[in-house]
């Protein structure tokens, strides 16, 4: 039985080792492993123990700090006069000189030790510096634009309407007065046109509630309403407001926003079946949001036609004997407009029903899902 045992406890024995064999070299493979994760990352990785002594550091991380990380050093002192080398062992972002930017990050790692990571973000900042550079550019086309194209239009514009009213006395002549009337009016055409190009290029980098006004909706719509339905073109074609009572006031830019709702409502108009058409203006509070519904029963869209609508430039009718004016801008802009001011424009239309709009816009402080 003795004899029994011992060859049972030298099988144990033998099977021990084999299997201690077998941990060992399982881990002296993940170390393997992972020491080669670490010379191949793309990023600068750092290993420290006890008082920032290196363990190991990659050559990416050498090649970023531009010195030698040696084993057994500190890492403050391997950095030696780096400006900086705070930032590197602390965390953060930093330029470490001819114009590279390395973002440093520390977490713990295993026992006692921890690793930096060092991301050379350079193309980064780079990108970022020619984002700005180009909004900065945009900017700058906008306002010279703006000033030079308005500021002699609005002359053209302001001189016509002297003339057509005869403000400094009669003309004497009725087709001199047609003449103005004509001038004032395609110079008045072309001012809205360049406004809504102006507009929509800056709508897609603003932020409008942010430093907004207070926008009283129900007030914005029975005032557009009442401008359209004004119109002399629109006289066969009723327009009506409903507003919900108590309504909450909105933060926005109350002019763009203006301009960007009357786009919509001037389009319904203008689409509305003629001899008895309607059109409905509808504002009304739905959850965290206030939301303006402009109903029509014009012509109405296929599935093509309302892609073709909500395109820049888009007309359902591109022919160049289309019966309605304009360059096609007036729901992209808008849809900037309000995505601008946190809100989500939403479009349905059937063809030989009409066509229904919905300006969702936030309640100040409550978020409103915005359509992709």
């Amino acid at each position: 039985e003795v004899r029994a045992l011992l060859r049972s406890m030298g099988v144990m024995q033998g099977s021990i080792a084999r299997m201690m064999a077998m941990e060992a070299a399982r881990a002296e493979t993940a170390e393997a492993l992972l020491a080669g994760a670490v010379e191949n990352a793309a990023d600068g990785v750092v290993l420290l123990g006890a008082d920032d002594c290196i363990l190991t550091a990659n050559a990416r991380a050498e090649a970023i700090v531009k010195r030698p990380l040696p084993v057994g050093s500190i890492l403050a002192e391997a950095l030696g006069g780096e400006p900086a080398a705070s930032v590197l062992i602390g965390g953060g972002e930093v330029e470490t000189g001819g114009g590279s930017f390395v973002r440093a990050s520390r977490a713990g790692a295993k026992g006692d030790s921890e690793v930096v990571i060092w991301a050379d973000i350079t193309d980064i900042r780079e990108r970022e510096a020619a984002l700005n550079a180009a909004s900065d550019a945009k900017s700058r086309f906008i306002a010279t634009i703006s000033h030079e194209l308005k500021t002699p239009l609005n002359a053209v514009i302001g001189f016509s309407d002297l003339l057509r009213s005869e403000a400094m006395g009669p003309i004497g002549n009725d087709q001199y007065r047609t003449f103005a009337t004509e001038i004032h009016k395609a110079g008045s055409s072309l001012l809205g046109i360049i406004s809504d190009i102006l507009g929509f290029v800056s709508a897609h980098s603003r932020d409008y509630v942010e430093d907004g006004d207070d926008i009283d909706l129900a007030r914005l719509a029975c005032r557009i309403t009442e401008t359209t339905a004004g119109a002399c073109e629109f006289d066969d074609i009723e327009i009506a407001c409903e507003v919900e009572d108590d309504l909450p006031i909105l933060l926005g830019h109350e002019l763009t926003l203006t301009r960007a709702l009357s786009h919509l409502l001037d389009n319904a108009a203008h689409f509305a079946a003629k001899g008895g058409g309607h059109v409905r203006v509808d504002v009304r509070r739905i959850g965290p949001a206030v939301r303006l519904v402009i109903e029509d029963d014009g012509p109405g869209m296929d599935a093509d036609g309302l892609a073709r609508a909500q395109g820049v430039f888009g007309q359902v009718d591109d022919s160049l004997t289309r019966k309605h004016e304009g360059v096609g801008l007036g729901i992209p802009f808008a849809r900037s407009v309000i995505r601008a001011h946190g809100g989500r424009l939403e479009i349905e239309s059937e063809a030989g029903v009409g066509t229904t709009v919905s300006a969702v816009l936030p309640v100040p402080g409550e978020a409103v899902r915005q359509a992709a």
